[in-house]
């Protein structure tokens, strides 16, 4: 009696023991939503081979955490727990919140040994989802049996994560469409503000908002991506790619991230050092996207983690440091990337396994993202108005200098137009062998300083887009041998000058044939300057053609001193010069070549140099012309030909008495009677008691200038056929314009030929005649 006494009590003991040990359920009665993690029990298939019915026999062990999280894994996850329902309480959905598990299968195993099984995954179409959402969601047969147990089986080269929630269909869809609403708002945020950028970068070229879109828009698709919204919605057949598309998005951010913290901090200026460790960080982010065909993804997926939380930490240093030099931006900037560097390693702990999983942890990524948005957001709207600003300060400057430059070119023109002018009537008059080598030394001397002001001036122009082309018909042939010419008394006995055409070159084309002729007059002067002997010659070829247009190929080659090798990639640059001592050899501004590149490119052609030290150089340009009305006017012959009547009055207003002098010395020569007076008032005194018939007029004159001057006598009837040209200091384009616009019918600047003073003069004889 007493061993059976000892016998119902053992059994009963055991009966305890297994109730406390025998896992517990997941009760439904009087729930909405139920959480299951710490009821969760684990077993880690390594190889992958357990069947369903061998899972079932091996030992679990029991999760303690509220969300099982295993990192990066290659095992397969066994999770399982028991289920009580009650009838009727078929509403119920499993939701597994983890989208980037690879296979999912999930084992209802009821108590009769029976088991439904369902599958879901990347690796199977989205359209074969049970119920088509983001994450994994199955109908729970409660139908039969109110009590089950559920076994999942997952893998995933990702980390692994397995959030398991048991949720009421309607509790489930209120819920989510919440956060859809909160999603939709955190992407159209996204997608707003990177359309901007654009739109931004597309106005103003600054590379800046293309990195800054860049860096949005693949951290975008990296958060859809791990959301599981990218493949909802745009990739639902990328099967087993999508890991590799996840891990290329996520390298691609954190590249597109470094190269915009280094654009936006300016790194290469502010700090080299930093922003050549940036470089290489964001370089090296690029490393698994080459790599993923050669290494375990889960190798990568780690280097990629830990590169990430590196590079962030580095960058806020790199801001902190700025921000200590008191660098404008760099405050909202660190603000931005602490909050991006935090949310970052939060995320990446969790997918570490080092971190628990919750709400907070698993949208850490999308949080971060859009706080660093916002801070990025005003510190790029910051930029816009600081570049604003500067650009108005920059434009202010250039408008400065040119006003400076054109104030400088007006007062040293005005002088040299006398010593100019001077020097050649005194060329015409009687003087010995030695007056006549002063007298040219300095009308060479002159010549040349007019020669550097004419370049500054044009380079200036040139930069600041002020410069333009003004196509018209000319002689082609004629050009080339005028420019030629005008160097064979330059050179010495010891050098061949020679010009090679084909012969077949059209006789006119119609182009900018100053801009030509100041392009071939700088390369054959540096031709003869740098040549003591041998040979120079101009070649000119037809190049390609089209319907209208004609390519020449002009080349100028010399025997010369040559270019070293290291030094000709720098030759077009504005005032650089091979022989940059003290002790160079030849003198010069060093903006010839700077100018023939820039107008050769305003031409829309190409520019060539080769040279070999010691042997010589070769400058070769290809340039388009239009072949569309190019035969010349009948009138230009005339005025080439028609000798001076010397039957009208020419009257110079200029406040300058040597120009004045000169003006009347050269129409003096050319057989022309001139007047001359000192101001706007003088000249319209003299208008009133006598006829004359040409005017030059100066533009900057005391009292009344020469356009306030011009207006006032084309308000008059008796004076609408009086010629008035322009004889000023001023060259540049709006000057001409002012002068045309104020009723004047030509413009000449000083200092002034004598050739330019007959052709003018000239064009009036063939007008009246």
């Amino acid at each position: 009696m007493f061993g059976k006494r000892i016998q119902i009590l053992f059994l009963l003991l055991l009966g305890v023991i297994e109730g406390l040990s025998a896992q517990p359920w997941v009760d439904l009665k009087d729930r909405q939503e139920v959480t299951v993690g710490r009821d969760l029990e684990v077993f880690e298939d390594s190889d992958g081979h357990v069947t369903f019915e061998e899972v079932q026999k091996k030992a679990f062990i029991p999760s303690v955490h509220e969300v099982y999280n295993g990192g990066f894994s290659t095992s397969t996850i066994w999770a399982r727990f028991r289920l009580r329902g009650s009838p009727g309480l078929w509403s119920w959905i499993l939701q597994i919140e983890s989208p980037l598990l690879e296979e999912v299968n999930i084992y209802f195993l009821k108590p009769d040994g029976t088991f439904e099984k369902r599958q879901a995954g990347l690796w199977f179409p989205f359209r074969d989802r049970e119920i088509a959402h983001r994450t994994y969601l199955f109908r729970i047969p409660f139908e039969a049996n109110p009590e089950m147990t559920v076994y999942i089986q997952a893998r995933t080269r990702a980390a692994f994560i397995l959030p398991v929630s048991i949720v009421r269909f309607d509790r489930f869809y209120e819920h989510d469409s919440i956060l859809a609403i909160l999603y939709g708002i955190f992407y159209g945020s996204l997608f707003i503000i990177s359309s901007y950028h654009l739109f931004v970068f597309f106005s103003v070229r600054d590379p800046l908002y293309l990195y800054n879109v860049l860096f949005f828009m693949s951290g975008a698709l990296f958060m859809a991506s791990q959301q599981g919204y990218l493949y909802q919605y745009f990739l639902p057949n990328v099967g087993k790619w999508s890991l590799t598309l996840n891990l290329m998005l996520n390298s691609l951010g954190a590249f597109w991230v470094g190269m915009f913290c280094r654009t936006f901090l300016n790194l290469r200026e502010t700090a080299p050092m930093m922003g050549r460790i940036v470089l290489f960080l964001s370089s090296i982010s690029l490393a698994p996207i080459i790599l993923l065909f050669v290494l375990p993804y889960g190798w990568l997926a780690r280097f990629l983690v830990i590169l990430v939380i590196l590079s962030t930490l580095f960058i806020c240093i790199v801001g902190a440091m700025l921000t200590v030099r008191r660098q404008r931006n760099a405050r909202i900037f660190l603000i931005a990337f602490l909050i991006f560097m935090v949310s970052a390693s939060v995320y990446s702990l969790r997918n570490l396994g080092i971190i628990a999983p919750n709400v907070w942890v698993n949208n850490a990524t999308q949080l971060g993202a859009f706080a660093q948005l916002i801070f990025l957001s005003v510190a790029v709207a910051d930029r816009i108005n600081t570049l604003k600003h500067e650009r108005g300060a920059a434009e202010q400057a250039s408008k400065m200098k040119s006003q400076f430059l054109a104030t400088m070119s007006h007062e040293i023109r005005t002088p040299m137009s006398g010593v100019l002018g001077m020097t050649g009537i005194l060329l015409d008059t009687r003087l010995d062998s030695e007056q006549e080598r002063i007298v040219k030394t300095i009308q060479r001397s002159s010549t040349a300083l007019l020669a550097i002001l004419n370049d500054v001036l044009d380079l200036s122009r040139i930069e600041s887009g002020k410069l333009e082309t003004i196509p018209e018909p000319f002689p082609l042939k004629q050009l080339l041998v005028d420019v030629v010419d005008l160097f064979r008394p330059a050179i010495s006995d010891q050098v061949l000058l020679r010009l090679d055409m084909d012969e077949d070159l059209p006789e006119t084309l119609n182009g900018d044939a100053p801009r030509l002729r100041q392009i071939l007059l700088n390369l054959l002067g540096n031709a003869v300057k740098f040549t003591e002997k041998g040979s120079i010659t101009v070649r000119v070829r037809r190049g390609s053609q089209a319907p209208g247009i004609q390519n020449l190929v002009f080349q100028v080659v010399d025997t010369g001193i040559g270019i070293p090798a290291d030094k000709i990639s720098k030759l077009f640059e504005a005032f650089y010069q091979v022989e940059g001592s003290f002790a160079r050899r030849f003198g010069g501004a060093g903006l010839g070549l700077a100018i023939v590149a820039r107008l050769v490119q305003l031409l829309g052609g190409t520019l060539q140099a080769q040279s070999t030290e010691g042997l010589g150089s070769s400058f070769s340009l290809d340039i388009p012309f239009s072949t569309e009305g190019a035969s010349l006017p009948d009138s230009v012959g005339g005025v080439l030909q028609s000798p001076g009547k010397l039957n009208h009055e020419i009257l110079i207003a200029d406040d300058d008495p040597i120009s004045r002098e000169v003006i009347l010395r050269l129409c003096a020569k050319l057989g022309y009677h001139a007047e001359a007076v000192g101001g706007g008032f003088e000249a319209l005194a003299a208008l009133e008691l006598k006829k004359y018939t040409f005017m030059f007029m100066d533009m900057h004159m005391p009292g009344l200038d020469g356009l306030q001057t011009t207006e006032r006598i084309r308000s008059r009837k008796e004076f609408a056929e009086m010629r008035i040209v322009a004889l000023t200091a001023n060259v540049m384009p709006e000057h001409r314009d002012l002068c045309i616009k104020a009723g004047m019918n030509d413009f000449l600047s000083k200092p002034v030929s004598m050739e330019a003073i007959e052709r003018v003069l000239r064009a009036q004889d063939v007008a009246g005649s």
